[in-house]
């Protein structure tokens, strides 16, 4: 059974700098990969342009006319083609560059309703009180934590686990060595 996936189109490696890398090198070998001139038929134009609603394959499939029994494979299929591929990348792009939305405008975005949550630029609720938005903030923060890379939490959490697994190894290492080891377990 075919597991679902989420798209990864549009991303641009906001959060992640390897990513950022990793779709660069993507989007030259696609653009590599299609042949001068291709042409998408009627469908697969008309799933580039539902793709682009709401960035699921599946649902673009369907509504570009392709059975819904298998529009999660089709989907998959469609948007695995180099030239459907490059046609996404490019109008992506293009909407980024229209919009003017980016990584900073995001990032900024992320900043100011951080800062109105936890009222340092108070926004009053419906009785005139300010009232601090811990859901909001939490959001807010996490997101601006991905982006600049901070992973303060994830840190603590590789170093109990590098110290618990190279526990277990010394453990089992004196066992087959024929120690008695610690019952620590």
């Amino acid at each position: 059974m075919q597991q679902k996936s989420k798209p990864e189109a549009g991303k641009a490696g906001a959060s992640d700098p390897d990513k950022a890398s990793e779709n660069l090198q993507t989007k030259s070998t696609v653009k590599s990969r299609v042949k001068p001139n291709t042409r998408l038929s009627v469908r697969q134009s008309r799933f580039v342009a539902e793709y682009l609603i709401d960035l699921n394959a599946t649902q673009a499939a369907i509504r570009a006319g392709y059975s819904e029994a298998g529009a999660q494979q089709s989907g998959s299929r469609v948007l695995s083609m180099p030239a459907v591929r490059l046609a996404v990348d490019q109008a992506l792009a293009e909407r980024s560059e229209r919009l003017k939305i980016d990584a900073d405008y995001v990032l900024r975005g992320a900043v100011e309703l951080f800062e109105r949550c936890m009222q340092r630029s108070p926004v009053p609720d419906a009785a005139g009180e300010y009232k601090f938005q811990y859901a909001g903030a939490g959001k807010a923060l996490e997101l601006i934590g991905k982006h600049v890379a901070v992973q303060a939490f994830k840190e603590r959490v590789d170093v109990g686990i590098e110290s618990a697994l190279m526990e277990r190894l010394a453990r089992g290492r004196k066992r087959v060595q024929g120690t008695a080891p610690d019952k620590a377990d």
